[in-house]
């Protein structure tokens, strides 16, 4: 079977239709930029599925410089400390752009953005949209967003399956669908596919994300690292579904605990207690399972 060759003449192609890939589209308009996605603009991507808000030092008692400390010791000494800098002191305007493409954050009465509590912060500063549908409520505006932009072409029912290179440059995306195979000539690709949190048997992500970028990276001859950095949930319903629904990180910054079958809050004597980073509180549930406890999440107060 002959592909189909389509030249797109330096336009940028990026391959996923989660936040990451609207969002660049987005800051790229008026450039005009193609969007590939293998199921429809909001099926099937981690970001719809997120129930945690947005990080930014938003309010009166807070600033980035108190973001940053809380963020270098989440981190536990593996964070670029200027990166991290650079990030946390665009948050502020980036929940701000998020506005403008219309997505309805919650608010006080009075209008003002209303801030959260949750892991790892000393501040109420995580912004919601929807209580726990902040994911979902983002994506349905970036996607109104990105079919509204002029610039913006969206195929969909499409999947990337390698980098064409050539000279150690990038040349074009070899890519399938229901026709034929299809070649898109192009220099600039963006990779925006996701996690692999689907190569898990216990994960609460969608299970199509299966590094689907990081594979198609690494046979254009990319380097990887830090690839033992997978984000994970300490709190997720044990029961037989998979994926496995995830109970909000925001439950434990209301105030709820976390106690073994016995009514113990085994976490109670640990820096943070149930708020410690993720990793910690992860850990500190693991090992009380592996002694022989269960781990339930106490919301009755």
């Amino acid at each position: 079977m002959s592909a189909d060759v389509r030249s797109f003449f330096g336009r940028p192609i990026i391959i996923g239709g989660g936040i990451a890939g609207l969002l660049t589209a987005l800051h790229l308009a008026p450039e005009p930029v193609l969007i590939l996605s293998r199921t429809p603009l909001g099926s099937d991507a981690s970001s719809a599925w997120a129930q945690g808000g947005l990080a930014a030092s938003l309010g009166v008692d807070d600033d980035p410089v108190l973001h940053l400390a809380d963020t270098l010791a989440a981190g536990d000494g593996l964070c670029d400390a200027e990166v991290a800098t650079g990030i946390l002191h665009a948050a502020p305007d980036a929940i701000e752009t998020l506005a403008t493409f219309g997505v309805r954050f919650d608010r006080t009465p009075g209008g003002a953005l209303r801030l959260g509590l949750e892991a790892a912060h000393g501040r109420r500063r995580i912004v919601h949209a929807g209580g726990d549908g902040s994911g979902q409520e983002i994506m349905r505006a970036l996607v109104e967003a990105v079919r509204s932009a002029p610039s913006i072409t969206v195929v969909e029912g499409v999947e990337a399956r390698r980098l064409a290179v050539e000279d150690n440059t990038i040349r074009g995306v070899w890519a399938s669908c229901s026709m034929s195979p299809v070649f898109l000539g192009t220099g600039r690709v963006v990779l925006a596919t996701g996690g692999i949190g689907g190569l898990f048997l216990d994960t609460t992500n969608p299970l199509g994300s299966c590094g689907q970028g990081l594979a198609l990276a690494a046979r254009a001859g990319a380097v990887l690292a830090d690839l033992e950095f997978i984000q994970f949930h300490p709190t997720a319903l044990d029961g037989a579904d998979r994926p496995m629904p995830l109970i909000s990180e925001a439950v434990r910054g209301e105030g709820a605990m976390i106690v073994d079958e016995t009514g113990r809050r085994f976490l109670e004597d640990m820096p943070g207690a149930e708020l410690a980073p993720r990793d910690v509180v992860a850990r500190a549930i693991w090992k009380h399972i592996s002694n022989g406890h269960r781990a339930f999440l106490d919301v009755r107060e």
